[in-house]
């Protein structure tokens, strides 16, 4: 027996979808494409953004779909550490394997996320970053 959606369930599963796509989420070939600011879109990042609500919603719907691997290519500018880790916690909890690429830069929480990835790849055009805190005392 199939459960009947509400109209607002239905306009919340349309609004996912379509920022899915527009944020680079491809369902078929199981890619996710980390490309804009993680979190909230800051005013240099275009209006691009990638978050956890957005990860989750992919992951959610490909790990029903299939077990097979999911692959994140990365070309990121950084951006929230916490949202970072909320992704990197999720991938952790993904019952498929992860393969993480970097292209481009992966830039501060970008880096945890390529970082936590079963398998690795980074091109060797990539430039990686990761902020260093440096304390006096």
């Amino acid at each position: 027996m199939s459960k009947k959606l509400k109209s607002n369930e239905i306009e919340e599963l349309i609004f996912h979808h379509d920022q899915s796509i527009e944020n680079g989420i491809d369902f078929k070939n199981r890619i996710i494409r980390v490309t804009g600011a993680i979190g909230d879109p800051g005013p240099l990042s275009g209006g691009k953004y990638f978050d956890f609500d957005l990860f989750d919603y992919a992951m959610t719907i490909m790990e029903k779909s299939s077990n097979e691997d999911i692959i994140l290519r990365i070309n990121c500018p950084g951006g929230e550490c916490y949202e970072a880790l909320a992704i990197v916690g999720r991938m952790k909890a993904s019952s498929c394997i992860i393969k993480t690429e970097a292209f481009g830069h992966a830039m501060s929480a970008a880096t945890l996320i390529l970082m936590a990835g079963d398998y690795r790849k980074m091109s060797k055009y990539c430039i990686p970053m990761l902020k260093r805190n440096h304390h006096s005392g």
